[in-house]
């Protein structure tokens, strides 16, 4: 009887497993990550996470994950309210949380970067953006792209 017992439920999990664990997709793109799940129609979910409302992306995993290289992948987004997405089993969660994380930085390193000042003349402000790369600011390719934004207004 106990063998019964095991097979039903080990047909259970490898059912549940199918429908449901290996339904969820992180897609990682340029604009943002996109969580589609759901195999069956009235169970389907698409949900678009632009980086602009992502806080922070974090993954856990426990003994067996790091060895079959799965674990889970958390989302936090800020939209007044902080709200968290978890996944607990998705392959490779290392590798999406470090691509997620890559596009937040890029963003965020883009968004503090210096800005132009429309309040000086462009010859103080090309004096100025030469002193921010002489200090080691911002890079050469920084100073290119700003440099010539100057030039073509």
């Amino acid at each position: 009887m106990a063998w019964v017992i095991v097979n039903i439920y080990m047909a259970a999990s490898f059912i549940y497993n199918l429908f449901f664990i290996r339904t969820f997709q992180w897609i990682v793109s340029d604009e943002g990550v996109r969580i589609k799940s759901g195999l069956l129609p009235w169970k389907k979910n698409d949900l678009m996470n632009p980086y602009e409302v992502i806080f922070e992306a974090s993954y856990d995993f426990g003994f067996f994950a790091k060895i079959f290289r799965y674990g889970g992948c958390n989302l936090r987004r800020t939209e007044g309210i902080t709200t968290e997405i978890h996944e607990p089993y998705m392959h490779n969660a290392a590798k999406i949380i470090g691509l997620i994380n890559k596009n937040l930085n890029h963003l965020r390193k883009e968004a503090r970067g210096p800005k132009l000042s429309a309040s000086r003349s462009d010859t103080e402000e090309l004096a100025h953006l030469a002193e921010l790369k002489n200090n080691g600011d911002i890079s050469s390719e920084e100073y290119a792209t700003m440099k010539r934004k100057i030039i073509e207004r």
